[in-house]
Formats: C-alpha cells, sequence, structure tokens
C-alpha cells in the first residue's frame, strides 16, 4: 500500500470508505481508470477536513454514479449533462461528485464551455487552481499513484492559490469567488502573477458574466464554511457582494448575527448526531436587516422565485434538479425578536428547527408565506427560512 493510500484510509469515514471500495468495484469490473480528484485530495494533503470526495473517472461516469445509487443507498442530488459530473449525498450526508474525465475548452471569455471527455492528464491540465488539480489513482493497475502535472503540492506547500494557466478568471468568471473562497478557507496568499491575473480581470469586469445559477452556488458553498461571516467580508471588501445585492455591505451584511452562529455552533459538542440547514441559516443572516425592496433585489439577483404554499416544488437553483424546499416567511415581524432561535438538540434531523425560525412562544404575525425557489423575482421585507416540509 502506498503512503498516499495509507493517508487516505485514515481520512475517509467508514461510509466514505465504503462508497469508493463500491466505486473502485465497478471501475474495475469495466476496466475504466477511476482517481480521487479536487477538494478531496487538495484538503488531504494539506492537512485539512476532506469536506467532499471528487472522484473522475475515464468512462461512463453518470451511468456509474446511478448504479451507485442503487447499490449504496445514496440520494441524486444534481447533474450536471454537460460536464457529466453528478453530485450525490450519502445516507450519513456525505457529499460526492462523480464525474468524467474531460477537458473544457471556451470560445470566449465567459461563455458556454465546449467539454470532450479526455485523459485525467488533460482534465488536470483545465482545471482552476493547481491545489485543485491533484488526482490519486484507485485503479487496480496503479493503485497509490499520485498525479500532480500542475505541480499543485508545491503550491499546498508554499500555501498560495495559483491559477493554471493565464486564462482560468476569463474562462470562466465565478472561479473569481471561489479564489477568494479559497483564500478565506485555507488562510493562503494569492499568487502574485495571480494576483495581476485578477486586477486584469476586474479591470475588464469579468464578475459582470457570472450567471444567478453561479452565484447561488457559490453562496451554497460559502453557507457550509467553517466561518461564513470571514468569507462574506472577504467578498464585501472586494466589492463582488453588490452581483448579489447592492445593500449587502456595511451594517446590513449583518456579520454580527454570523458572529453568533458561530458561537452557537462552538458549543454543539464533538460528535453531536444532527445537523443543520446551513443555507436556510445564511439566507436568514443575509436577509434579516434588508428591506422589502432589497430583498426583492436579491432575490431577482440570485434568479429566486416565492411559488404558493403547499406546491411541490423545492429550492433549486436556474436549472437545477429539485432539491429540499424551504418554508420561507415573509414579512418584518420575524426581526423583532432580534435573534434566531437556538437549535434544539433533542429533536432528529428533519424535525429540528433551523437556525432563523422563530423563538419560544407565540409565533408573531407575518405578512405572508410562502415557498422559496430559485426562478423568478419576489417581493417582501425579510425572509425567514422554516425547516424543510
Amino acid at each position: 500500500m502506498s503512503d498516499y493510500m495509507f493517508m487516505l484510509e485514515n481520512h475517509l469515514n467508514a461510509e466514505q470508505s465504503s462508497f469508493a471500495s463500491a466505486l473502485q468495484a465497478i471501475c474495475d469490473e469495466a476496466n475504466w481508470n477511476v482517481f480521487l480528484a479536487g477538494g478531496a485530495m487538495r484538503d488531504m494533503l494539506g492537512g485539512f477536513p476532506i469536506r467532499d470526495l471528487d472522484f473522475v473517472i475515464e468512462g461512463n461516469a453518470v451511468k456509474t454514479a446511478k448504479s451507485l445509487a442503487a447499490s449504496t443507498g445514496a440520494q441524486i442530488t444534481a447533474t450536471d449533462e454537460l460536464r457529466k459530473v453528478v453530485e450525490m449525498t450519502l445516507p450519513a450526508g456525505s457529499t460526492v461528485s462523480v464525474g468524467m474525465s474531460r477537458s473544457e475548452k471556451y470560445v470566449k471569455a465567459g461563455g458556454k464551455a465546449h467539454v470532450a471527455p479526455a485523459s485525467i492528464h488533460e482534465d488536470l491540465r483545465c482545471r482552476d487552481f493547481t491545489i485543485n488539480s491533484i488526482a490519486l489513482s484507485l485503479g487496480k493497475a496503479s493503485k497509490g499513484l499520485l498525479l500532480d502535472p500542475m505541480n499543485g503540492l508545491a503550491d499546498l506547500e508554499r500555501r498560495e492559490v495559483r491559477a493554471v494557466h493565464n486564462y482560468v478568471l476569463y474562462d470562466d468568471p465565478i472561479r473569481i469567488w471561489r479564489m477568494i473562497r479559497l483564500k478565506v478557507r485555507l488562510g493562503f496568499a494569492i499568487e502574485e502573477r495571480t494576483a495581476s491575473q485578477y486586477a486584469n480581470a476586474r479591470e475588464a469586469e469579468m464578475e459582470k458574466h457570472i450567471g444567478p445559477r453561479a452565484l447561488y452556488e457559490q453562496l451554497r458553498h460559502i453557507a457550509n464554511e467553517a466561518n461564513p461571516a470571514d468569507v462574506l467580508k472577504a467578498l464585501d471588501e472586494e466589492k463582488l457582494l453588490g452581483q448579489v445585492s447592492p445593500a449587502l455591505t456595511g451594517q446590513k451584511l449583518n456579520l454580527q448575527g454570523f458572529s453568533k452562529l458561530l458561537k452557537t455552533r462552538q458549543l454543539v459538542p464533538f460528535g453531536a448526531d444532527f445537523s443543520v440547514d446551513n443555507f436556510a441559516l445564511l439566507l436568514y443572516l443575509v436577509t434579516e436587516r434588508l428591506a422589502a425592496k432589497e430583498v426583492a433585489g436579491l432575490v431577482k439577483g440570485l434568479a429566486m422565485e416565492r411559488a404558493g404554499v403547499g406546491g411541490a416544488d423545492r429550492a433549486r437553483g436556474p436549472g437545477r434538479p429539485r432539491r429540499r424546499h424551504h418554508r420561507v416567511r415573509v414579512g418584518r415581524a420575524h426581526r423583532r425578536r432580534g435573534h434566531p432561535r437556538p437549535l434544539s438538540r433533542g429533536a432528529s434531523a428533519d424535525e429540528r428547527p433551523r437556525e432563523g425560525d422563530e423563538g419560544e412562544g407565540e409565533e408573531p404575525e407575518v405578512e405572508s408565506e410562502r415557498e422559496l425557489h430559485p426562478g423568478g423575482a419576489g417581493d417582501g421585507a425579510g425572509l425567514q427560512v422554516s425547516p424543510p416540509v
């Protein structure tokens, strides 16, 4: 066993390890090469907790993912038909993506990518940052072989975020947000040449090419950060949050609310068996201090809509498959209390109120009650996100 395989086994929990073994078995039988890549490798080699698993297959990834969902009980949460990537959630909550090894070429800046099957080496060379361009072979012929064509391991040691090539931030401008998020989360510096590319991209206003769906997905990622406030503050300093809502700055950014949330999280005992909807918490906190028109602008900027109560649609980004939906109370009354309801440790994951529900006692009046899911604009002042129903 290679040192890297030993390191991987020590980083995976039982559920993740079982899924990886099932995936390896399918790929071995089909004679496909399979790799662990992206953020999982970055976090493992950098000494950070593995947040999610990113598997790459030189074969039919979509078919493999569907087979795994049937055999492991994993739930498919999203499918990118263009890139042939399937996102999944395992029964205990771990997130996994299974994707085709591919190349991505952009005809114009900020345009749609031309995607084609490719070798793992070309896949890694087409990624965003070198620290995300490392892979570990899991196939029987080369198990434990580390692939690092862009020298990302050296950048991990230097604690730098470096772009794979000169057009990374032009090809797909949402990488601007991703770069800031990685810099804050990992505590890394931006490599000098990449910083120059960033300055040029901002001067060219490449951020204006970022679509609502991409912004929506980045907010979901930010919601799952250990300290979302630090990421939001960095985005505010770079004057990027205005893409979501021009009002999200200064006191209205509600960093104090996120600080309270962080303190609450720190009170939760390690290993406690419950989870919360982090995206619901983020929506509550970022809209808590916004006026009606400002909330409407945020909803429009993310291409979200409010549908009637009891509808079957679930909270999802533009063009996304259905996800769990959130009941959203629209109105100012919920803000009188000044703080979200504490988490109930005794409740089950599905029954437990999310932070941002009403406090104990009588439920306050609201102007209207609707469900929130992406797709269009709406009105109202403040969003209170209740538990999924």
